[in-house]
């Protein structure tokens, strides 16, 4: 029995090829030479097995066996392995030349094919354990963050609304509640549209004329700015339900601004005609001030005894300011009845006495006429009192009971001290003499 020298396959006894891959038998007799044991015949016959080798070999067809088709590398892992022990495991010739193939046409030649080894060589089995190892760590912590993201984590951002935002508004962005990173929360503020808050800081009189220091600050929380541009602001002074003072601003040329959480300051000053108390007399702490938006001036801006002061136009009109004159007159005069009390049993000046719509210095008198007549004297002599005539036994026996009666409030031992006053003051004998007033 045969076998291959390059495969191992099993030859017959007439198997000039092996059938499995090609490989021609070495003890195949070679045609035309003749056997000889003479060493000198070696020589001769290496040169005629080149010239036959270099020449197309013919093969008898009557010897040719079946040759199995031959299939691709990756294939032959399928044919069965020879059932007889192989001498040797053929190994591919590096550089092999090519062997012709029984069956194929004349000229063609085709490359030995090496056997297919039992195993694999022992660096491509590492390998694969390797990758192995890889891709089982990969899955392993594929499935480790699938559980913490369903167990832990997603739980937490959708059981929790205040949590995820907070996850979202400090892992992601990067800005901090603190503004210490990002935009700051003053960025982040929208200016509040609605009217501000008014706070009084203090008040002064600049001449006849009344200036209020304020603290404005946004009304819509403390996470909005202030910016008040509006060019008509009415800013109101009241005493509960009584209106005090009443006037209209513009801030669009000098927009008044703060940052969240903060307040603006400004002065503001309402004119004599524009106010309607006596400021010294006046309980400041519980005054309150509000601001209303795009109102409705009554006129120009008053002209002020100081220039430079912040001027408003009126916010009411005539019948407006009648009806708070009116009320301003009442609260005076019960206001000052105690200090009429006082003058009782003394001598004192009077300097004014009115009526509404009476005609006297040229014009016809209104509420508003007498308030500010009062106010003027109020300002030059501080200790003046406003009274109504018919609440008080002198004017009654005279029967003059509906005059609006100011008196200086100054005390005199006689009536020519009385006059004396008057004429050191700059009136004249229509506008003050002494009363005894009792």
């Amino acid at each position: 029995m045969r076998f291959c020298t390059n495969c191992g396959a099993k030859l017959g006894e007439n198997d000039r090829f092996c059938v499995q891959c090609g490989q021609e038998r070495d003890d195949w007799p070679v045609q035309g030479a003749t056997p000889s044991n003479d060493a000198a015949s070696g020589p001769a016959q290496s040169d005629q097995s080149a010239d036959l080798a270099s020449q197309p070999t013919m093969v008898d067809p009557s010897m040719q066996q079946p040759v199995s088709p031959q299939v691709p590398q990756a294939a032959q892992s399928a044919v069965p392995a020879p059932t007889v022990p192989l001498p040797y495991t053929a190994q591919p010739a590096t550089g092999a030349t090519a062997i012709p193939v029984p069956g194929t046409p004349v000229g063609t030649t085709q490359a030995p094919t090496a056997p297919q080894s039992q195993s694999q060589p022992k660096s491509r089995q590492n390998k694969g354990l390797i990758a192995a190892i890889i891709v089982a760590a990969v899955v392993a912590v594929a499935l480790v963050g699938a559980l913490l993201w369903v167990l832990v984590i997603h739980p937490r951002m959708s059981g929790s609304p205040s949590q995820a935002s907070s996850s979202q508004s400090t892992g992601t962005s990067g800005k901090s509640g603190s503004g210490t990173s990002g935009e700051s929360a003053d960025t982040k503020a929208k200016a509040c549209a609605d009217a501000p808050d008014f706070n009084i800081d203090s008040h002064d009189m600049h001449g006849k004329d009344l200036v209020v220091r304020l603290k404005v600050t946004a009304s819509c929380g403390s996470g909005s700015t202030l910016n008040l541009d509006d060019d008509a602001v009415r800013i109101t002074l009241k005493d509960g339900d009584a209106t005090l003072a009443d006037a209209v601003y513009g801030f669009s040329d000098d927009p008044l601004t703060a940052k969240a959480g903060e307040d603006a300051e400004t002065s503001v000053a309402f004119a004599q005609s524009q106010y309607w108390f006596v400021p010294g007399e006046a309980d400041w702490d519980n005054l309150e001030i509000t601001g209303e938006l795009g109102a409705d001036a009554q006129g120009d801006k008053a002209k002020l005894d100081n220039s430079k002061d912040f001027a408003g136009a009126d916010a009411l009109d005539k019948d407006g300011r009648e009806k708070v004159a009116k009320a301003a007159i009442d609260r005076q005069i019960s206001h000052d009845k105690s200090a009429v009390d006082d003058l009782t049993g003394d001598y004192t000046t009077q300097l004014s006495s009115k009526q509404l719509n009476m005609q006297a210095d040229g014009k016809t008198w209104t509420y508003q006429d007498i308030w500010q007549q009062y106010v003027d004297l109020k300002n030059d002599w501080p200790n003046t009192v406003l009274l109504w005539s018919g609440d008080w036994p002198k004017y009654q026996r005279s029967g003059t009971t509906e005059y609006y009666v100011m008196l200086s409030g100054e005390t005199f031992g006689s009536i020519d001290d009385g006059w004396d006053w008057c004429s050191a003051n700059g009136f004249g004998q229509n506008d003050c003499m002494p009363i005894s007033f009792e």
